[in-house]
């Protein structure tokens, strides 16, 4: 699944706030304190994924990090592997277009055909839930910086 979405912001301020989130996230899990310094290629922690019944520990990997241009991580749960990531290219100074990717696969076949199938049936809510999410994320930005 991908989603790409043109923002109204520079490419170092949309890595600045995907490092941050990696920080707290990673902080959140660990309690362990990373600074900027820290959030390279290779790192790894394990993950705390909450569910309705019973809580899910995974590890999580980030596999690419090119500061400004793309950070790919692999999220691996059970026998399931997924990979999420964020490009970035520039249009100018305060404009950029970022495409979010998310893939899955597994070692269980029934899981990648079920996982194929519903992507396919529920594609565009998907979509449209990626684009959100994306321009969510612009909207703190842009917000956090008038803030200040």
């Amino acid at each position: 699944m991908k989603a790409s979405v043109e923002m109204n912001l520079s490419q170092h301020d949309f890595f600045e706030y995907l490092t941050q989130s990696l920080m707290i996230d990673i902080f959140k899990n660990s309690d362990e304190f990373k600074n900027k310094n820290e959030i390279k290629k290779g790192l790894c922690y394990r993950k705390i994924f909450r569910r309705s019944k019973k809580d899910l520990e995974g590890h999580v990997e980030l596999i690419e990090f090119i500061k400004p241009e793309c950070c790919l991580s692999k999220i691996q749960l059970n026998s399931n592997i997924s990979h999420v990531g964020y490009k970035i290219e520039k249009i100018d100074e305060d404009h950029i277009h970022v495409t979010y990717t998310e893939t899955f696969d597994s070692t269980k076949k029934f899981h990648v055909w079920n996982y194929k199938v519903m992507s396919f049936i529920l594609y565009y809510f998907n979509l449209k839930k990626m684009k959100r999410m994306l321009m969510a994320m612009e909207y703190h930005i842009l917000n956090k910086e008038e803030s200040i």
